[in-house]
């Protein structure tokens, strides 16, 4: 696996070809032994999909470019690189993987379209490269009361106006997108970098054998 490609390729995307969906959770309840996932595309404007992207771009080039560092001990922690193949045991992230790379998600405009039954569990961003037809996918785990900024009872959500210089109120509903990266699909491949978040996504994970670290073929950070 080229890791080093990574980088490079999202590089070489458009911000325009930049998508980004959210991965919900159904809740388990009755004889279900684990959950199921759903994936909805949000609409995005230009400056969102900019932002993201830039985002992106900057925290690869922080984690998979190799560096000095004064202080080894406390500077650098090892990823994790997941073969998503048949070994991998939760099906219910594979179907997840499998709907975004060959499916067409469903799109809404608000979280409010997702069920009440479904809490939403993570962010995606889909990166694609023309030339290769390849897609990337960037997971953020995301807490669900961070998602939509709810109002509490007897409290008025407002926002300052630097144009007005005035208090006025929010009547829509806002979307914290999380920046952090926690891991990514490439080429048959889930790269970990945060092994917590990712056990809150993807079940079993520490009962899948993954390849170690090494200098041959992966970068510190």
């Amino acid at each position: 696996m080229d890791i080093t490609a990574l980088l490079e390729q999202i590089q070489n995307t458009d911000i325009e070809d930049l998508k980004l969906y959210f991965i919900s959770r159904t809740k388990i309840s009755g004889n279900a032994v684990s959950p199921s996932f759903s994936v909805y595309e949000m609409r995005t404007d230009d400056s969102v999909r900019s932002s993201l992207y830039l985002s992106a771009i900057s925290q690869l080039d922080d984690l998979l470019s190799p560096k000095e560092f004064l202080d080894f001990e406390n500077s650098i922690d090892d990823y994790d690189v997941i073969p998503l193949n048949r070994e991998f045991p939760d099906l219910s992230f594979k179907a997840v993987i499998h709907e975004l790379r060959n499916n067409i998600p469903t799109m809404i405009t608000s979280i409010a379209c997702i069920s009440s039954r479904e809490k939403v569990c993570a962010q995606c961003i889909e990166f694609f490269d023309r030339d290769s037809e390849e897609k990337i996918f960037v997971f953020s785990r995301i807490s669900p009361e961070k998602v939509v900024d709810k109002t509490l009872d007897n409290a008025a959500k407002v926002k300052f106006d630097p144009v007005s210089a005035k208090l006025s109120f929010v009547k829509n509903e806002i979307i914290y997108l999380d920046a952090l990266i926690d891991c990514i699909f490439f080429k048959e491949n889930l790269l970990v970098f945060n092994k917590g978040h990712f056990e809150e996504m993807a079940e079993k994970y520490s009962n899948i054998g993954h390849e170690s670290n090494s200098s041959e073929n992966l970068y510190s950070y």
